[in-house]
């Protein structure tokens, strides 16, 4: 099992890489981190949401949200979607649970990165009566931030990323709309930093 669990690595440096002893996931993922028993914060996370968190206190901490902006007329909260499970289950539930009246924003990437299913997934979304903003931001622009986010961070989405956290910001603000409800924290569920993971505010 020893080998499964370390790899090294010879190409001009000698290095090794962590293998979880759970879900395989390696160390070259950046920010990810083990713990004694070689179990990475992904899965360390996806047992603490079964065994410790405490689902009650944050329903009603979501309900206090919900309560606090909730409107008789006019949309009430943000959704950034993306078409993909989170966030088109973010705003269904807040819709149809929380009696919530999402505007949703979906921010299209200058390389067309969305998939043919994903397309057809906003199609649908829409067409449950949902009502969506589509950007389409300067191409120019983001590809040259696209650059200095891969040359400078690893990062080469980084224009599409900046984006996604900025235009609903700025629509909210447009809009008069004090609430914002992103999808799932990537950093925590796919190992990552893990800062946020009790934290309701981003």
């Amino acid at each position: 099992m020893e080998t499964l669990q370390k790899i090294k690595i010879v190409d001009g440096i000698k290095k090794e890489v962590q293998i979880c002893t759970n879900c395989l996931m390696l160390s070259t993922r950046p920010r990810l981190t083990y713990n004694e028993d070689g179990v990475c914060s992904a899965c360390q996370w996806a047992d603490e949401k079964r065994t410790t968190v405490d689902w009650d206190k944050r329903k009603a901490e979501l309900k206090a949200f919900c309560d606090k902006y909730r409107s008789e007329s006019g949309f009430d909260v943000i959704v950034p979607v993306s078409g993909g499970k989170d966030s088109s289950m973010v705003a269904h539930k807040l819709k149809h649970e929380w009696n919530m009246n999402p505007l949703c924003i979906n921010v299209n990437h200058y390389a067309d990165v969305n998939t043919e299913i994903n397309e057809i997934n906003l199609k649908n979304f829409v067409k449950q009566g949902f009502e969506m903003i589509r950007l389409y931001p300067n191409q120019k622009i983001e590809r040259d931030i696209d650059k200095i986010g891969l040359v400078e961070y690893g990062q080469p989405y980084f224009g599409w990323m900046t984006s996604m956290v900025l235009a609903p910001i700025k629509i909210a603000l447009q809009f008069n709309i004090p609430f914002i409800m992103y999808g799932e924290e990537g950093e925590v569920e796919y190992g990552g930093s893990t800062k946020l993971k009790n934290v309701p505010i981003y």
